[in-house]
């Protein structure tokens, strides 16, 4: 009779959608954990049918089979940290909210609204805003997605704190807001001495805040960015690091990936799973203020 032997590695669960092509979703969570020597387990929120340029047809699961995956999981590998992607609508957005009040690990929600669509905003915005928010330690929206739910346009310093108290107000635990072009009073992009273009992303909890800036790399192939960003820190959480390193060594891993990113199907390229980095040239600047 064979032993089972514990071997001590993090469990760390994505729940989000299936994307067969790989670029995103739950099949590129599972590569960014493998990179980061986790466990990772998926409970699916739908079965897309998506390739490199387009998604299609999408299916949510229905709940009965949802909750079911939640406490096949919960019984036999419970996670250290969860990832919150896609939802595809108001049940399932509220079987997410319903599992997570009796959970005590990390929880990183990226938003995805791309992928879930307008349908999805109809009918769950409310409980997203007024319910989910307060359960996620880190929310991660790009400035499309703080404009879709709040109004704000992303251009400016302040207008990222604007947008990150939005969510802190809400209820979310801490923010990261990403991508920004930020622009100055002469309406000319933030560029640090080397005048390459630069982007900026921005994280507070209320009580302190940081801000990244890393070179804006020209390339379509950059699909699944956001999914393998969040995947990462998602990840190290489990491992037990503390925010702002995942944060940080998450946006080195990203970069490198986009970096090393390829076109394989017809459409734009994924970012590359390519390892962790160790090159300084992707690591971004971590400052506390513009001034």
């Amino acid at each position: 009779m064979f032993e089972n032997q514990s071997t001590k590695v993090p469990v760390v669960w994505t729940i989000g959608a299936s994307d067969p092509s790989s670029g995103s979703g739950v099949q590129a969570d599972l590569l960014t954990f493998k990179d980061y020597s986790v466990h990772g387990c998926t409970v699916i929120t739908a079965l897309n049918a998506q390739n490199s340029f387009a998604l299609g047809n999408s299916s949510p699961a229905p709940r009965e089979n949802f909750t079911a995956q939640l406490s096949a999981l919960e019984f036999d590998m419970p996670a250290a940290s969860i990832k919150l992607g896609m939802m595809p609508n108001l049940e399932v957005t509220e079987a997410v909210f319903d599992y997570l009040q009796d959970y005590k690990g990390f929880v990183v929600y990226d938003l995805e609204l791309d992928n879930c669509g307008t349908a999805f905003l109809a009918e769950a915005k409310d409980v997203v805003l007024s319910k989910l928010l307060k359960r996620v330690d880190l929310v991660i929206a790009n400035t499309e997605e703080v404009n879709t739910l709040s109004g704000i346009e992303v251009t400016s310093e302040d207008s990222m704190i604007e947008a990150a108290k939005y969510f802190l107000d809400l209820g979310a635990r801490s923010v990261l807001v990403t991508g920004a072009r930020i622009v100055n009073n002469q309406g000319d992009a933030q560029n640090s001495s080397d005048k390459k273009e630069k982007r900026f992303d921005y994280w507070s909890d209320g009580a302190s805040a940081y801000w990244l800036a890393f070179e804006s790399i020209l390339t379509a192939n950059n699909q699944g960015g956001g999914c393998t960003l969040s995947a990462a820190i998602t990840a190290m959480m489990g491992s037990g690091f503390e925010q702002r390193e995942a944060i940080i060594q998450a946006k080195a891993y990203v970069t490198k990936g986009i970096r090393g990113a390829r076109q394989i199907g017809n459409g734009p390229g994924t970012v590359a799973h390519l390892g962790l980095s160790d090159d300084p040239q992707d690591m971004p600047e971590v400052f506390e203020s513009f001034d």
